[in-house]
């Protein structure tokens, strides 16, 4: 599976095997000229073709840099469950996992963990 930054949209090839976990994601629509799928260009949809296994291309990949530089998401959104001190690549990783499987947002981590 490849996926390539078309516009405001992710484009996605070579695809078949995929097909049903593209079919849940929002705002997706299929070309079948181009035999491509198209979904929005999120954070989010980025990390789940990444962890689909797709090969991003170069300019998508400067999307989630820059967005990732603009959030700074070096402090931790909740306390991760390890005695050590973290790296910052490894808050930046347990960050966008909580954010990918739906366990915080852009909320205030003490609102999340009140909840």
């Amino acid at each position: 599976m490849r996926a390539f930054k078309s516009g405001n949209e992710i484009k996605i090839t070579e695809s078949y095997l995929y097909r049903e976990s593209i079919k849940e994601i929002a705002g997706r629509r299929y070309d079948p000229e181009e035999k491509a799928w198209y979904i929005p260009l999120t954070d989010k949809n980025i990390g789940l073709l990444q962890l689909l296994g797709a090969d991003v291309d170069d300019e998508l990949r400067k999307v989630v840099k820059i967005r990732a530089a603009q959030n700074n998401s070096s402090n931790l959104v909740i306390g991760m469950p390890i005695r050590a001190a973290p790296y910052a690549h490894q808050i930046e990783a347990f960050n966008f996992a909580m954010r990918i499987y739906g366990i915080t947002s852009d909320k205030d981590a003490k609102e999340v963990v009140q909840k």
